[in-house]
């Protein structure tokens, strides 16, 4: 029987081409899960959720990113439909709960110390409160339980203030303000950016005054 012999074959430009692609792939998904977080969650994760869970209405947990997750079309729905930035794994309870965040760097300049709802979008696309309220309104819809705003001084620096409510009550008493009664002023009010969208804003104190917001659960 005749003996087959075979001939070392050189790899190809495209074979190097593929490896060094497998490799790059490697690289990119061990760093997937930092790089996908932005600055705004990044933020919220490293430096607000040390300083805000002990408020009663948080009461500890363990902080979980939405965008840290690799399944990135779940992650976009969650984001975009459902408006959750982040689960609290809250294990004593064997429960989850979706957060909403918002970070703010404000520079120099002081906290403005309020709640902020995207009432119209440049696109005429549904806005943060029109997907809230619409699942709010719906059983079996999904929304984030709490809502949180923090105000810092710039990326990565120091904690200026934040406030945590029940997202039902934000939402349902922003629309209250927006079908009932004009507001502009240091409390409430609207403001339309260059792009002619729109935020309605609602200051923390005057949340207080109308028993939807708690002083335990605000950080100065």
């Amino acid at each position: 029987m005749l003996g087959l012999r075979f001939a070392p074959t050189q790899p190809t430009l495209a074979t190097v081409c593929l490896s060094y692609a497998y490799l790059f792939r490697v690289f990119i998904m061990s760093n997937f899960i930092r790089k996908n977080i932005t600055d705004s969650a990044d933020d919220f994760l490293n430096i607000v959720w040390g300083e805000i869970q002990r408020f009663p209405i948080i009461n500890g947990g363990d902080l979980i990113p939405v965008e840290t997750s690799t399944a990135r079309e779940l992650t976009e729905y969650l984001d975009l439909y459902a408006g959750i930035d982040a689960w609290q794994v809250k294990h004593y309870h064997n429960a989850i709960i979706g957060i909403a965040s918002r970070v703010q760097w404000v520079g120099k300049k002081d906290p403005y110390n309020s709640f902020s709802i995207r009432i119209k979008s440049k696109t005429g696309k549904p806005t943060e409160l029109d997907k809230r309220l619409n699942a709010i309104q719906t059983p079996g819809f999904i929304y984030p339980h709490l809502t949180v705003q923090a105000f810092l001084d710039k990326k990565g620096g120091n904690l200026l203030s934040a406030a945590a409510i029940r997202t039902k009550e934000l939402i349902s008493y922003a629309d209250y303000i927006l079908n009932c009664f004009q507001c502009n002023d240091e409390d409430c009010g609207i403001i339309t950016n260059n792009d002619n969208s729109q935020f309605l804003y609602i200051s923390w104190k005057r949340l207080i005054e109308e028993n939807i917001l708690y002083e335990e659960n605000i950080l100065y």
